[in-house]
């Protein structure tokens, strides 16, 4: 046994076949116990949420759809998306 600064001791160390054994119990017990939630929910929550509408301005005022393409283009490189990450990637791939 070694004793630590504070005067208890402690275990001898774990190695690591314990530990993975105890780590794939656990695991095992996780999912068991998940399962079991799952088969044992519907009898929980007998009627299904309610889902509130989205009543954001961004949501009202939403533009018209763009019009489908007339003919497939043939590109290099098609950015998807017009957040940060797209127009940061449009913008250094045009510089």
């Amino acid at each position: 046994m070694h004793v630590c600064s504070l005067g208890h001791y402690m275990a001898e160390s774990t190695s690591r076949r314990r530990f993975l054994k105890s780590a794939a119990l656990g695991g095992a017990g996780a999912m068991i116990g998940a399962g079991s939630l799952n088969a044992v929910s519907p009898s929980l929550w007998q009627r299904p949420l309610a889902i509130e509408p989205n009543r954001a301005y961004w949501a009202r005022v939403q533009l018209a759809q763009n019009p489908k393409l007339a003919k497939h283009d043939v590109v290099d490189v098609a950015v998807i998306g017009g957040g940060l990450t797209g127009l940061s990637t449009a913008y250094y791939i045009r510089s």
